[in-house]
């Protein structure tokens, strides 16, 4: 990578501290996973996977926004999941996501790549997004921190 030619994005200063706990009181080792508001219709189960090169929704969590196949675009790429499995792709599509609190929070669209089976989650929010959020995550309390369109730093 040629860093000369590359000009570098501006990261802003985010800072952890016990004010951020929350509810989280013991030690775990749990994957993080929160409440996320996309197309105005809070879904659960999303599972926050710096392993992921997409972010993936389900095609059964895609039909509660009653969007019709017919809608989504076809993607040429195979989606290959950990261990090799080759995974059955339905399309993809862009869908307006709000992370964070009201009022403190980030609005954005995201390029879903739809999947006909995703076990546990409705939907994994990949690198693609965390990059672009500038996320970092936290887990030992279960906190992600992300830059806001406004240059402050929310959190979910």
């Amino acid at each position: 990578m040629h860093t000369e030619r590359v000009k570098a994005e501006p990261f802003p200063e985010v800072t952890v501290s016990e004010a951020d706990r929350g509810e989280v009181k013991a030690l775990h080792n749990d994957m993080m996973v929160f409440v996320l508001k996309i197309a105005n219709l809070k879904i659960k189960r999303i599972l926050i996977d710096t392993g992921s090169s997409s972010d993936i929704i389900s095609l059964s969590c895609l039909k509660i926004f009653k969007f019709p196949e017919d809608d989504l675009k076809d993607v040429s790429h195979p989606l290959v999941w950990f261990g090799g499995t080759v995974i059955h792709r339905a399309g993809q599509i862009d869908l307006p996501v709000w992370l964070g609190k009201k009022r403190v929070g980030r609005d954005m669209v995201v390029r879903f790549l739809v999947v006909k089976e995703l076990t546990r989650y409705n939907v994994i929010l990949g690198r693609p997004t965390l990059t672009a959020t500038k996320a970092v995550i936290v887990p030992h309390l279960m906190l992600m921190k992300f830059e806001r369109l406004d240059g402050q730093i929310g959190s979910i």
